[in-house]
């Protein structure tokens, strides 16, 4: 049994034409995620050394403890953002991969 190509063919009009391998983003993800937990639970660590750390969450929508947005929240992101950037930034510039942030304000 032939196994399925993994990769996206793309017929984009700019400087870069290329094929996105969902098998090595998909490892480029998971590597992402783990970097995004370990800032996370660094954070939580701080926390619990100080209550300093707890006083800095912010809400999108007021009052609202379902949409708690806390720095450990936007650092992971951060992280993540960057990770993905340095890895798959030709691909991301050329828009075939995009990178939607679930802590962006926008």
């Amino acid at each position: 049994m032939a196994i399925p190509d993994t990769g996206i063919d793309t017929e984009y009009e700019g400087d870069y034409v290329g094929n996105v391998d969902l098998a090595e983003l998909l490892s480029t993800c998971i590597d992402a995620c783990r970097r995004g937990c370990e800032v996370i639970r660094n954070v939580h660590h701080l926390s619990l050394q100080s209550t300093d750390i707890l006083d800095s969450v912010q809400y999108k929508i007021h009052d609202d403890p379902r949409s708690a947005l806390t720095e450990a929240d936007g650092a992971s992101q951060k992280v993540i953002i960057e990770c993905l950037n340095r890895c798959w930034e030709k691909e991301i510039e050329a828009g075939l991969i995009k990178i939607v942030g679930g802590e962006d304000e926008d």
